[in-house]
């Protein structure tokens, strides 16, 4: 089976939903490591340095509203639950929560990026 691939159908943070839009294009960390390698006397030498798990370039179409929830919530310190839904309906949760940084508002189009950050990584929900 095919994997679906798109923009995000749905995004909800701290149980609020957001209208993400259309054809919006999320760059996602591929792995949990960055991988370099470090020259030696003899082989060279695998170095693994941990990354967060970012979800890049989150476009939402947000009222002046939605725009300050937005900032309260970049402000936060603790983390806070955060979901979407892929293309394909698929559902993930960032574990442990997470917090997002409100990278801009483009007031032309009425649309705020976002970036989110899970608190470890992210992982699919699935009931049942």
């Amino acid at each position: 089976m095919a994997d679906v691939s798109g923009s995000i159908s749905g995004l909800i943070l701290d149980g609020i939903s957001f209208d993400v839009q259309a054809e919006a294009d999320l760059n996602q960390m591929g792995s949990g490591f960055e991988n370099t390698s470090q020259a030696s006397s003899g082989r060279n030498m695998l170095k693994k340095v941990k990354r967060v798990q970012t979800i890049e370039d989150v476009v939402l179409i947000t009222s002046v509203e939605e725009d300050e929830l937005l900032k309260e919530l970049a402000d936060r310190n603790d983390p806070f639950p955060i979901s979407y839904i892929d293309a394909a309906g698929n559902t993930f949760v960032a574990r442990d929560g997470g917090n997002i940084d409100y990278v801009n508002r483009t007031t032309q189009d009425n649309t705020s990026t976002i970036r989110l950050l899970p608190r470890t990584d992210w992982e699919a929900f699935s009931i049942g």
